[in-house]
């Protein structure tokens, strides 16, 4: 029986050595891990190896990051100007079908992409002809209905796919998630769109490496303070729309980040547990010492019965029996020194002969 129970004990040490080795078994208690929002894993050398994160710098219309410059229309140009602006956040309708709800939505949302024909990638900040476009597109995601951008959003684009792809992703509306490292006002800068206070926030993907993301907003979260976050623990969401490779200086040169125009980031906490929702914690608890006082139990028990064995069975099968002792007691004692001196008598005198 107690090799029995050894085996069984072994078994079941073995077994769960084997499922704890899985990332899988433990998904119930941490909840699954976030997936890269191409649904394949990206190594952030590889990422860099593909994209061009060089800045032209030659650019005389280029200005610095924060920094930005917006001409006033010439009067010829007025109506022209007019036209356009009115036509750049709207898609064309075919008038000859009464709109639905869904076409209203998909026509508030659009934008016409002749506003972004002047927006050119990896520029150093924002260009002078890009400046009226950056702020018609934030004014719009600002007066937009958050609901109804979050589901025209596309959520599986990956870091690769958006800057590789960039021309023809400008304008959409995407929603990205990350790990926020620095949030920040931005400087008052005058615009015909009402924009009076704008923000940035800097924010990590599961799959951009050290690749930024930088979001610039108009709406101030609320539940965020300004500051860097070096902790890697505060994680946001935002859902804007593409507007360029943003050309920007960092300490080891020029580089270039996805820049998306949201109306504002929300924090995003993390999700309970299946554990936490459920209340397994505590079944689970209850287990591991039902488990280890079973072991315990065990090896008292083996213990107990090794010393029962020394006290009672090992005494009575080693102590001799009544004929035994008899048998004993009736032989004949003999001097060890007399049986020594006789050996010698007996080898001397056989060396003699």
């Amino acid at each position: 029986m107690r090799m029995l129970a050894l085996v069984g004990m072994l078994i079941i040490v073995v077994i769960g050595m084997r499922l704890a080795a899985r990332p899988q078994s433990w998904y119930w208690l941490t909840g699954e891990p976030t997936k890269s929002e191409s649904g394949e894993s990206t190594s952030a050398s590889d990422t860099d190896e593909q994209i061009d994160f060089r800045i032209r710098i030659d650019d005389p219309e280029s200005l610095p990051p924060g920094v930005f410059r917006s001409e006033l229309p010439h009067p010829e140009d007025s109506d022209q100007s007019g036209d356009q602006n009115e036509s750049a956040t709207a898609i064309e309708t075919d008038d000859s079908d009464p709109p639905d709800e869904t076409s209203h939505t998909a026509e508030m949302i659009t934008i016409d992409t002749r506003l972004l024909d002047d927006v050119k990638d990896n520029t150093l900040g924002i260009r002078r002809s890009e400046s009226d476009a950056y702020f018609a597109v934030l004014a719009h995601v600002r007066d937009s209905d958050p609901t109804a951008l979050r589901q025209a959003a596309q959520e599986d684009l990956a870091f690769k796919v958006l800057m590789l792809d960039s021309e023809r992703l400008r304008g959409e509306v995407v929603t990205v998630e990350g790990v926020l490292r620095r949030f920040a006002s931005l400087p008052a800068v005058a615009n015909d769109y009402g924009i009076s206070e704008s923000y940035e926030a800097w924010m990590f993907t599961s799959d951009s490496g050290n690749n930024p993301y930088r979001i610039v907003f108009s709406e101030h979260p609320g539940d965020l303070s300004f500051g860097e976050f070096s902790n890697g623990q505060v994680r946001v969401r935002a859902t804007g729309y593409f507007f360029k490779r943003y050309g920007y200086a960092t300490q080891d040169g020029m580089h270039a980040a996805p820049l998306i125009l949201a109306k504002t980031i929300s924090r995003v906490h993390a999700p309970a547990s299946m554990a936490e929702e459920t209340g397994l914690a505590g079944y689970v608890a209850g287990l591991l010492i039902l488990m280890i006082g079973g072991f315990s139990l065990m090896i008292w028990r083996f213990r107990a019965s090794d010393r029962k064995f020394h006290r009672s069975d090992l005494k009575r099968w080693t102590a001799a029996s009544a004929e035994e002792r008899e048998a004993l007691n009736s032989l004949e004692a003999t001097d060890i020194r007399e049986q020594l001196e006789q050996l010698a008598d007996e080898s001397s005198t056989s060396h003699d002969q």
